[in-house]
């Protein structure tokens, strides 16, 4: 996408939006972080208050199942357009991709420590997991058989069964 079409698809000139961003790279950057920013602040500020490892996990699993069904063509834009970010925007980036990893990756070997997570390798299934959940947005379609309340559910139970959850602490406080 070029910053004419942009302009062109939201009504405004050209000229316009070079007001707020330099370049085109510079409008990617903002948008790409942004959304990130976004998303990690939303998962801090709903697991903080959550202490149970299973709890926060299905947390974490939930947020970024509705964000990346809600938030679709900005998570495939974020997606395929990092390697068009320059050094710094790109590092930028990555850096934040590893919150992701490090925020999840505390919520499974809390698990693992308190035995109702079973894993051989924390640090490889954080990787998978996370790559489950952010491919939502490239083939997910709101017109599907599912909703995204069925989604989420689908994806907890999945996402469980991969870490053998082995505990009735989660079951019974529904």
């Amino acid at each position: 996408m070029n910053l004419r079409r942009l302009a062109a698809d939201s009504n405004l000139q050209a000229g316009s939006l070079y007001n707020y961003f330099n370049n085109k790279d510079e409008f990617l950057s903002i948008v790409v972080c942004d959304i990130m920013t976004e998303l990690l602040d939303t998962l801090k500020e709903s697991l903080a208050p959550l202490k149970e490892p299973e709890e926060r996990l299905q947390k974490f699993v939930e947020i970024m199942v509705l964000w990346h069904t809600k938030r679709r063509m900005e998570a495939v834009v974020s997606q395929a357009e990092i390697r068009s970010l320059s050094k710094g925007q790109y590092r930028e980036l990555t850096g934040m991709r590893k919150e992701f990893e490090l925020i999840l990756r505390s919520i499974v070997d809390d698990g693992v420590n308190e035995g109702v997570f079973h894993i051989d390798d924390s640090k490889i299934t954080v990787i998978m997991i996370l790559n489950m959940l952010t491919s939502i947005a490239s083939w997910y379609k709101p017109s599907g058989r599912l909703t995204v309340s069925e989604l989420v559910v689908q994806y907890i139970e999945v996402v469980f069964h991969i870490l053998d959850h082995r505990s009735e602490r989660l079951k019974s406080a529904d």
